[in-house]
């Protein structure tokens, strides 16, 4: 409860999965949560803004406001439950490694299903 950071940080994930349907940790990590909330997926222009909002956080608390609507979004369009273990862990060690993850996982192509397996 003394340290500021760590307390925000928990009660952004703990007030995120109250808020959200999943009965269980999901696999979806939080760049292709972004993506999947627009109808362009990573090509569109909005979901690309946001991303770079949130890449652009200096601070975890910087992260954590920025991050509150943005949950709210996604859980409002995306169907898949969040990574909220992986969200933690994230936002816990915030730094540059977790933004080009969040980038990497934000355009990072799916593979299309091959119809002749």
């Amino acid at each position: 409860l003394e340290n500021k950071h760590e307390r925000q940080v928990y009660a952004l994930v703990a007030a995120a999965l109250a808020n959200s349907r999943a009965d269980q940790n999901g696999l979806l990590g939080l760049g292709k949560a972004i993506a999947l909330s627009y109808p362009d997926d990573n090509e569109d222009k909005q979901a690309i803004a946001r991303l770079r909002r949130l890449l652009a956080c200096d601070s975890v608390s910087e992260v954590c406001l920025v991050l509150r609507p943005l949950l709210s979004l996604i859980q409002s369009r995306v169907t898949q439950p969040l990574d909220y273990e992986q969200l933690l862990s994230d936002l816990l060690w915030f730094g540059e490694r977790t933004r080009a993850r969040w980038a990497q996982q934000f355009f990072a192509r799916t593979q299309p299903e091959d119809p002749s397996l």
